[in-house]
């Protein structure tokens, strides 16, 4: 009977917090700051304390568009945007593979990507929680082994070095297809996670930039921006300093993936020709 009763306050508690994050609106804009933060720390606390009883309350798609509302109407009020991206990177590290792609559309990204533009000094918490959410992301839009492989499996009597050749096709356009079906601003934001080493001021200069040449998903664009003397790279630096912020870093991949688009069309327009 106690647990019962336990168990009756906990999901009265939890459809609670999910009304107070719908009602906060309506209180102005400093309680409805305190609201978000409030309501978003304690469904962190849920998912992260009780990762085997959270899903039997709610689903995860439900705490996924709470974080990301909580996310969007925080924006102006540091606390309650740090908790929202700390509710949102706990979500989304419990999530499986599909949970993960399909939180990949919508304004998600774009929402965490503004949070990595804070550079107030204490806002690092909040970059930091932003990172990982986008980080957990950024691993669902690869490819998987199967994703690889399929449409190449091995066929009786053909030459391996045939075989070998489909492969390796098969994986170069599964790869593309993830990396053109992913927006730009999660491309940038890995990027600057992977590459921003050396200062860690959320900005890339050439030789931080050379750290991922040999990177399995970035080291194309990394060549085409550093290639003739880094070219690229100096023409996407629009402020002259010699480095590339967050959004010159994502008009760089998005001319990149519109360039590998055109390319793409332009030799499946030949190939029908032919």
């Amino acid at each position: 009977q106690q647990r019962c009763s336990y168990g009756r306050r906990s999901s009265r508690r939890r459809r609670g917090v999910f009304a107070s994050l719908s009602r906060a609106e309506a209180h102005g804009p400093e309680k409805e700051a305190a609201q978000i933060a409030h309501g978003c720390l304690a469904l962190e606390l849920l998912v992260r304390t009780r990762p085997e009883k959270w899903r039997q309350k709610t689903s995860f798609d439900e705490l996924l568009r709470c974080g990301a509302r909580s996310l969007d109407r925080a924006a102006g009020d540091l606390a309650a945007t740090e908790a929202a991206a700390s509710l949102l990177s706990a979500v989304l590290r419990e999530g499986d593979a599909r949970e993960r792609k399909r939180a990949i559309g919508g304004d998600l990204v774009k929402g965490l990507a503004r949070c990595l533009k804070h550079d107030r000094k204490d806002a690092a918490c909040l970059r930091t929680a932003a990172n990982k959410a986008l980080g957990h992301l950024a691993v669902a839009a690869q490819p998987s082994f199967e994703d690889l492989i399929a449409g190449a499996r091995p066929r009786p009597k053909e030459d391996p070095a045939v075989l070998e050749a489909r492969r390796a096709e098969a994986a170069r356009r599964a790869a593309e297809d993830a990396f053109l079906s992913t927006p730009a601003s999660a491309h940038a934001a890995a990027l600057m996670r992977h590459c921003d080493t050396f200062s860690k001021n959320a900005r890339l200069t050439a030789a931080e930039l050379e750290g991922a040449v040999r990177h399995p998903v970035y080291a194309d664009v990394a060549r085409w921006l550093l290639a003739d003397r880094a070219s690229e790279f100096k023409a996407r630096d629009a402020d002259g300093s010699r480095t590339l912020g967050l959004d010159e870093l994502e008009d760089a991949v998005d001319a990149f993936q519109t360039r590998i688009a055109t390319a793409r069309k332009a030799s499946e327009d030949a190939a029908d020709a032919e």
